[in-house]
């Protein structure tokens, strides 16, 4: 399946700023932001 675009941009701003956070040494508040793109990726999220 192929991500919209708004998708697309909006799961890459969240791992952006979840890199940025863990390379920050801010994991708890990284991980959620990790969290926030998974909810995004559609079904089956294996794929």
């Amino acid at each position: 399946m192929e991500l919209s675009d708004e998708i697309h941009d909006k799961i890459t701003a969240l791992s952006d700023e979840g890199d940025f956070l863990l390379e920050n040494e801010k994991t708890d508040e990284a991980l959620e932001k990790f969290q926030e793109a998974l909810v995004l990726v559609p079904s089956p999220k294996s794929d």
